[in-house]
């Protein structure tokens, strides 16, 4: 039997950090401005007899829609652009319009950005690409499936496009130091972070903006946890995970090579022990996932009013904590990506709009009209099915918008708890790796120029068609919490 191919990986050079382009432009095409325009006019005019402020949601919706698909702006301003057609048109008041801003879900996400932010400057995540370099044991597979459950894991807690904002330019690093005559892996790298970035954002409330949209309808209609989320979505990411990454190794193999980590050793034993810096830092992103879990018995047993419960009051007091520690100043935080917190307040104002006036309803009548009788599982399949085709061609934020009220119409109109068909609305808005345009995770890692459409698109399709029917399976049999 021959041995495998050593290839042999020189010093890592660290890459910097990495932004997609046209990200300052304000109008990509106005061609396409005015189309989204004319096709607005007419969807508002063949709604003739329906209410009006169903025929002017509509119009709303379907300008902002194709704004997203057919990227009129950069996705945070038709985000901001949404609340102001809203109340120009009479839909929502201003108020109104604007309170999805100030949602608690908008700042358990800026807690995560801040958070990032502190690992990075830490150069934590130097120390974990090296640390998933050496327990890869130089096989270029172990180092695919190391790397995909790392940013899994990660993408729960600090939201799956920081995520890759922190460590794309560390995955770039590796995939330079390795042979030309290898292109596989390196694709397996960057379609393992896109599709895992994704995924395990699923995982836990915290980890992308449609979670928070779905957690935000739930409580709405009776409560709904950080606890509960986990305990339906959990095993979703980490199963996933596990099935794309087997998707990836038929789909690129590699062949029989290993890695000679010689260099790799080198660099870990130069960093020396932690800095006091990267242990207070650990410590506080230890603290913040404790009380994520069990900030409710803390409440209680301190006797405090509701407050560690709260995702957000422990994503800020996190924040608070970075600062008051000496660990972040304000000046490093200024180039953060506050820009998608635009991006999900318009996502929540335009699901309100769809739900205030009625438009919601209509579109679960119809849905339910022609899902009525088939079992949940078909009906969970169909939900999750119209949402992936949305999400891969616009913000994974704006469909999660869209399709939650619709889920939650859907599940009245059929008589069943909303928790399931809201769930699968919310979880697979963010199955958005098949295009480019679905996630901002997606759009950084294609932007960086290793993977072509094509390579996403094979990935896509062959792993979002396992999750698709793992997460249809799965909502339908999981006993309710």
């Amino acid at each position: 039997m021959p041995a495998p191919e050593r290839l042999v990986l020189p010093r890592l050079r660290w890459q910097p950090r990495f932004l997609p382009p046209r990200i300052h432009e304000f109008i990509y095409s106005k061609a396409n401005l005015l189309v989204s325009l004319f096709v607005a006019s007419v969807a508002y005019l063949l709604l003739a007899g329906q209410p009006e402020l169903v025929r002017r949601a509509v119009a709303v919706f379907v300008f902002a829609a194709l704004c997203w698909v057919l990227e009129v702006f950069p996705y945070p301003i038709t985000g901001l652009m949404v609340p102001v057609a809203c109340a120009l048109t009479g839909v929502l008041p201003p108020a109104d319009a604007f309170e999805p801003f100030a949602r608690e879900v908008i700042f358990i996400f800026l807690g995560g950005l801040v958070m990032a932010e502190a690992l990075v400057k830490f150069k934590l995540d130097r120390r974990l690409a090296l640390y998933i370099l050496r327990k890869s044991g130089g096989d270029p597979d172990r180092l695919v499936l190391l790397l995909m459950y790392t940013v899994g894991l990660l993408s729960m807690w600090i939201s799956n496009t920081v995520t890759v904002l922190v460590l794309l330019p560390t995955v770039l690093t590796i995939i330079s130091a390795l042979p030309r005559d290898q292109p596989n892996i390196g694709r397996k790298l960057l379609l393992g972070m896109a599709i895992s970035s994704c995924v395990g954002g699923i995982g836990m409330l915290t980890g992308s903006p449609p979670n928070l949209i779905a957690a935000d309808a739930l409580s709405s209609l009776g409560g709904f946890s950080f606890l509960q989320w986990a305990y339906y979505c959990f095993p979703i990411a980490i199963a996933c995970i596990a099935l794309s990454y087997i998707a990836l190794k038929r789909l690129f193999p590699t062949g029989k090579v290993s890695m000679d980590l010689r260099e790799v050793e080198a660099q870990a034993a130069r960093l020396g022990p932690f800095t006091g810096g990267q242990i207070r830092t650990l410590a506080i992103f230890g603290a913040t996932v404790t009380l994520f879990l069990v900030g409710e018995n803390f409440e209680r047993l301190l006797g405090l009013p509701p407050s560690l419960s709260s995702a957000a009051v422990v994503s800020i007091l996190s924040v608070l904590m970075l600062f008051g520690a000496g660990l972040l100043r304000l000046e490093e935080v200024r180039g953060m990506r506050f820009d998608l917190i635009f991006l999900i307040g318009g996502g929540l104002v335009l699901g309100q709009a769809l739900l205030r006036s009625g438009t919601a309803k209509l579109i679960g009548d119809a849905v339910g009209s022609v899902a009525g009788g088939a079992p949940l599982v078909l009906v969970l399949l169909l939900v999750i099915l119209l949402t992936v085709l949305l999400t891969n061609f616009m913000s994974n934020t704006a469909t999660a918008g869209i399709m939650v009220p619709i889920a939650v119409a859907v599940s009245g109109t059929l008589g069943v708890g909303p928790v399931p068909l809201v769930l699968a609305a919310g979880a697979s808005a963010s199955i958005a790796f098949l295009t480019p345009v679905g996630t901002p995770s997606t759009a950084i890692v294609f932007s960086s120029g290793g993977i072509s459409k094509k390579d996403l698109l094979a990935a896509g399709l062959a792993s979002g068609a396992l999750i698709v029917l793992f997460t249809a399976l799965w909502l339908s049999l999981v006993p309710a919490w």
